[in-house]
């Protein structure tokens, strides 16, 4: 059964209905609208929406693109040289430590913005523990711990290619300081 919507009145008459599951209670000082109110609400919605498709959709994304490829029976492989794969493991988790590590970093609770790096390597790791179990029930696909370790040199890498990247941007952008000193 779907709960009864809130109703806000404002000082002016205007009345505004808002969604159940936003169970707040304010009083609106009398020059601001219902139409007002309604808009802040929306920004609020479209700042998270735009947080989740900025920082967790790429992640998301590219965490269902690896077991989409580790679903694969006998993936075809063509070695150009010695233990490709373990460089193809060291490029695929390292996006996806770079990925993590960003919206970590940008777009998480208070908690997870301070210790975004340890988590990051935690959350990398156990998509790598999980896609190498995962590869276990697919034919043709094997479990291997170097196939691990090489996720996770290669997630590390990826968090330290953005924390020296973002030194990098700050250090090119920096504007040179007021009066020209050489």
């Amino acid at each position: 059964m779907k709960s009864p919507a809130i109703l806000l009145e404002c000082g002016s008459g205007a009345r505004l209905e808002a969604p159940p599951d936003r169970t707040c209670a304010f009083i609106l000082p009398s020059s601001l609208s219902g139409e007002t109110v309604l808009r802040e609400l929306q920004k609020g919605d479209l700042k998270y929406l735009s947080l989740f498709l900025k920082f967790w959709f790429p992640v998301l994304a590219y965490i269902t693109l690896i077991f989409a490829v580790s679903s694969v029976s006998n993936l075809p492989t063509e070695n150009l040289f010695p233990h490709m794969d373990k460089a193809a493991h060291l490029a695929e988790y390292g996006l996806l430590g770079l990925l993590v590590g960003r919206m970590f970093r940008n777009a998480g609770p208070p908690f997870v913005t301070k210790f975004w790096f340890g988590l990051a390597i935690i959350a990398t790791m156990a998509v790598g523990m999980l896609d190498e179990a995962y590869q276990t029930t697919v034919p043709g696909r094997f479990c291997s711990r170097w196939d691990f370790t090489a996720d996770m040199i290669g997630a590390v890498s990826g968090l330290i290619v953005l924390v020296q990247g973002g030194k990098l941007w700050n250090w090119i952008t920096r504007r040179p300081a007021a009066g020209g000193g050489s």
